[in-house]
């Protein structure tokens, strides 16, 4: 009686971990987030003001990132607005230079 149940115990558990290591690619997709390294945004209530029709928050955009693939096109427009929404450690990527100088060669 008590080795069977024993083997089931540790038969049902290897299956468990099979199931979580092979996965359906969902559990493997990576997160896209707004904020480097998942971090909430600094300013959850600041609107933007990209599109009249919606009323954005940092906030909402931040669990839309969520829902989306990382090293995307679609994450990568929600990253746009990581600096303007306070994310820390954001580095503004941006092709003009402050004061309109000319740019570097």
């Amino acid at each position: 009686g008590n080795n069977n149940n024993s083997t089931e115990t540790t038969n049902s558990a290897r299956g468990n971990q099979d199931n979580s290591t092979q996965g359906d690619g969902k559990e493997e997709m990576e997160r896209c987030t707004m904020c480097p390294n998942g971090e909430p945004p600094a300013y959850p209530d600041r609107p933007l003001n990209f599109v009249e029709s919606t009323n954005y928050t940092c906030q909402m955009w931040d669990i839309l990132a969520r829902g989306t693939e990382a090293n995307t096109g679609g994450c990568a427009v929600f990253q746009t607005y990581a600096s303007h929404c306070g994310c820390p450690n954001v580095h503004v990527a941006c092709s003009m230079c402050p004061l309109g100088e000319a740019v570097p060669k």
